[in-house]
């Protein structure tokens, strides 16, 4: 190859490169970079989810449409126990994955433009995408009396202050998610 080759190459290789990194485009081929790492302001006080493996595993506590509860766990649902931790954790408490936020994170106009996407994230309602997954897995349809109407799930927070660190309280907060009838119309077209 001549040198006016290698350069040519060069050139457009690292183009290529730049231009992946300038859009933030995830997992470019030709590079690693940390697109979406940030930093954010220090705040007096923190928290921390404190997993309760026992709880986890005998899994969300369900109301079918004929009024029997029972528990669905990821054996139930066929999935891993961490995506299973994202489903009792995040999920049934209205939290995204992280995808979905770092998708808006930090991104310039111009980017938004390029990508097509609006300045604010649209709104996803993930309680309603819970109950069509785990209905949806289990072989449940709206007329069936064992379809999942509520889905219940608890979690302990321990609340710490940092300067000077220590533990300051700890928290438990309900997920009580309620199946709502006028989503019935839409459960057969697909996940919202």
């Amino acid at each position: 190859m001549t040198r006016r080759g290698v350069t040519g190459f060069l050139l457009v290789y690292f183009g290529v490169l730049w231009l992946g990194v300038a859009f933030r485009v995830d997992r470019f081929p030709l590079t690693w970079a940390p697109m979406y790492a940030s930093v954010s302001p220090q705040r007096a006080t923190f928290s921390r989810r404190i997993v309760d493996k026992e709880e986890m595993g005998e899994g969300l506590v369900v109301t079918h449409r004929d009024g029997t509860e029972s528990r669905v766990n990821q054996h139930d649902l066929n999935i891993p126990k961490w995506n299973f931790y994202r489903v009792y954790y995040q999920r049934a408490f209205g939290g995204s994955p992280p995808k979905y936020n770092q998708l808006y994170g930090n991104i310039s106009p111009l980017n938004l433009w390029v990508r097509g996407l609006d300045a604010v994230p649209p709104e996803a309602d993930w309680g309603r995408r819970l109950f069509y997954t785990v209905n949806r897995t289990l072989g449940h349809t709206p007329e069936d009396p064992r379809f999942i109407v509520r889905i219940q799930a608890w979690e302990d927070r321990a609340h710490f202050q940092r300067e000077p660190l220590g533990f300051v309280e700890r928290t438990r907060r309900h997920a009580d998610l309620r199946w709502d009838e006028a989503w019935r119309e839409d459960f057969d077209a697909g996940p919202p």
